[in-house]
């Protein structure tokens, strides 16, 4: 069964599903649908053997997609360029969030807890005292 979207239509509404085989624009393998599958409007395709990378392929390059796998409008040569390889937004692949910055202490105020950055020893109590 062709997949191959009318003129105007993309891809977008097409499910894929990871380990798909990814063709370029010759028949020749160049890849599997990676983990995820998609990342903003892009597929990304898994590619290599023993060192694997990620490419990051634009809905808009995909021509078909039927039982045999995905078919992309770009050869293997276009493939090697370094700019398939930067995730969407030109960040990596998964964009780290760290938490908001802990607000310090006013100057006047300091902690009971660390006096000078300095954490207090242990503390002796005598089980038998009364206070």
């Amino acid at each position: 069964m062709d997949m191959t979207p009318a003129p105007g239509e993309h891809m977008f509404a097409h499910s894929y599903v990871a380990g798909t085989p990814v063709f370029d624009a010759n028949g020749e393998k160049v890849g599997v649908v990676g983990v995820p599958e998609t990342q903003g409007n892009y597929l990304v395709v898994e590619k290599g053997w023993l060192f694997t990378y990620e490419l990051y392929i634009p809905f808009t390059v995909i021509h078909a997609q039927d039982q045999n796998g995905i078919y992309l409008n770009l050869t293997r040569d276009e493939l090697q360029d370094d700019q398939w390889k930067v995730p969407p937004g030109g960040g990596t692949a998964i964009e780290s969030t760290l938490p908001p910055p802990v607000p310090a202490d006013p100057p006047d105020q300091e902690s009971n807890f660390l006096k000078g950055g300095i954490l207090p020893g242990p503390v002796h109590v005598d089980p038998l005292s009364n206070g």
